[in-house]
């Protein structure tokens, strides 16, 4: 089943880390409503990385956001992982507790 990733909304960009890498893309993308996409093949797309461009310090600025979000995720992912093992380990020092009063 799909899952979902990010909601993106108008202006964003999405692909830029394969783009960027020269690398297939690591998911696809599907729209919730009609939408434009404007589509920036890398052959067409190396004169506007060019210094003083201002696409390509956009493109820089969406990867580091996207990256910011990521980092974000895995970050609270983490954390309540965190939670969950010192409950589950709260659980079990009560248990050996009780046996050792036993």
């Amino acid at each position: 089943a799909p899952v979902s990733l990010a909601v993106l909304g108008p202006g964003t960009f999405f692909g830029q880390l394969g783009f960027l890498l020269g690398q297939p893309r690591s998911a696809s993308c599907r729209a919730r409503e009609p939408v434009v996409i404007l589509e920036l093949p890398r052959a067409n797309a190396e004169r506007l990385l060019q210094p003083g461009e201002h696409i390509g310090f956009r493109l820089t600025e969406a990867l580091a956001l996207q990256l910011l979000s990521g980092l974000g995720r895995v970050n609270r992912a983490l954390a309540r992982v965190q939670q969950q093992q010192r409950a589950e380990i709260e659980v079990v020092s009560r248990e050996r507790s009780r046996r050792v009063q036993s």
